[in-house]
Parts: C-alpha cells; structure tokens; sequence
C-alpha cells in the first residue's frame, strides 16, 4: 500500500521536473496519505483538505504539517532537504498497537508544562513580581547634609572668582588700600581674592545647610510612611499573589490533563515517512 501510494507521486514529480526545470530546483514534491479516509492535512497553515494531497514546498526549508481526524490531532516539523521527493503516511493506531512500529517524527509541540505555559500566556492572568518584605532606608543624617552644603560652598567660591579677582584689583587712576597696605593702580592682592571667595563659600554652605536639613526630614518622613504602608500591606499583598500563581497553575494543569488524555486516549495518529530519489537535471 505504501509503495503504490508512494509511486504516485513519484511519478508527479517526474512529471513536474520535465515541464519545468526550475520548478524541480528549487522545491520538492510533499504527497501526504492517509490509511483512513477523512484525515484533514495543513502544510505551513495552509488546509489542503482531506487526504490524499499533494503540494509542492521549497526545498532547503523546514515544512510544518498538521493531520486532523476528528478530535485527534497531530503536528510535525520536517526538514526539507531537496534530494528526495517525500510521502508522509498517516496511520491511526489505539493503546494496544505496537509502539515502536514506525519512525514518528518530532512533534513541534513536546507536551511539558514549560511549553503549555508559553502556548497559554495570552490566556493566562498575567503574574506580577512576586512581593517581598519590606526594608527600612536608612535615615538620611546630617552628615550627609554637611557634605552637600560644603559641595555648594565650594561651587560658590568658584563661580565667585571674577568677582573677587576685580575687588582685588587696586582701582584706577589713584591705586587703593588693602589690610592696611597701599597698593598701586592694577596691582593684585591675592590676599584679598582670598578673603573675598572664602567669605562667599562659607556664607553659601552656612545659608544651605537648614535648607537641606529641612529637604531631609521630609525624605525620611516619607520613607518611614511608605515603610510603614509597604509592611501593613504584605500579608494581602502576599496572599493575593499565591492565589493568583495557583490560579495560573490549575489551569495549566487542566490542559495538560486534557492534552495528555488526547495523546494517549483510544486513537492516535503517526506518522511514516518514505523518501523518493529526485533526478536532479
């Protein structure tokens, strides 16, 4: 049955290389059978309808097939290599049939929850990040406030340097008196360009200290609140997950059990796979 199934398209693909030479390059025969009338054949998501068919794939590719008789269904991945013309045989066999008759090929769906869970993440309520405990932050002190108002002196002294470099600067025409000293026009005294930045810095830190003082409390005011808030609402927080992860669960475990029931239930279906040389031209 399989040899004389397995002619027929051989003879198809002969004729098919001989109208057209291009065609056989680059694409191959696919004929897929069926040792029970009715089988329902989709190559690469295309229904070709019931069994026997025929249809020509690109060669070099991977061609996915999938055979439905009634409730049972079954689907393949199979490498198309181009030097062989092929003939899939659909059998249907029950519990009791010989299990290792036949080379059935890899399914392109393994039956495991990992890939039930990937197929069903579309249906599934979405999970969020598992909740933990909450932490306290550490209080922000004045140490850090201190750092942060000598940082701004320092930037004022800076910024501050062309001005001071003028004040230090002996005025024209007449020239002027510094730290008691007489200092002619256009001479500069590094002395008072150093008074002149250091009393800008000291006044800028000692003005933004308070102020960041003031912006700390408030930090730590609302970092103990949302301490507080976060520890009230872990245990529902917690409670709502697991509910929501066992959820997710049973309904995968629900298809499993029902996928399971179809693979290994009364009727089966495998797959036989025969190859026919091509003449190449």
């Amino acid at each position: 049955g399989a040899g004389g199934a397995g002619a027929a398209p051989g003879g198809g693909a002969s004729a098919a290389r001989s109208s057209s030479g291009a065609v056989a390059d680059t694409s191959v025969l696919l004929s897929v059978l069926s040792s029970v009338p009715g089988v329902t054949v989709m190559v690469n998501r295309v229904t070709l309808g019931a069994t026997p068919v025929s249809v020509r794939v690109p060669r070099g590719r991977l061609a996915t097939i999938l055979a439905a008789d009634g409730d049972v269904r079954r689907d393949t991945v199979l490498y198309v290599s181009g030097r062989h013309d092929l003939v899939v045989t659909v059998e249907r066999e029950g519990p009791a049939a010989e299990r290792g008759a036949g080379a059935p090929l890899p399914v392109a769906s393994a039956l495991s929850r990992s890939s039930l869970e990937t197929e069903m993440a579309y249906v599934l309520p979405p999970l969020p990040r598992q909740p933990v405990v909450a932490s306290m932050r550490t209080p922000r002190g004045a140490r850090t406030d201190l750092y942060w108002s000598l940082a701004v002196a320092g930037i004022a002294s800076l910024a501050s340097s062309p001005h001071c470099r003028r004040q230090a600067t002996a005025p024209e025409p007449y020239g002027g008196t510094y730290t008691g000293s007489y200092h002619p026009a256009g001479t500069f005294v590094p002395s008072a360009f150093l008074l002149c930045g250091t009393a800008i810095g000291l006044t800028a830190g000692a003005a933004s200290f308070p102020v960041f003082r003031i912006f700390s409390r408030f930090a730590n005011d609302g970092a103990r609140t949302q301490y507080l808030t976060d520890s009230a609402s872990f245990p529902q927080r917690q409670a709502a997950f697991l509910q929501l992860r066992q959820m997710r669960e049973s309904m995968i475990d629900s298809v499993y059990r029902q996928r399971q029931a179809e693979a290994f239930g009364s009727a089966r279906l495998r797959w036989r796979v025969d190859t026919i040389p091509r003449r190449l031209p």
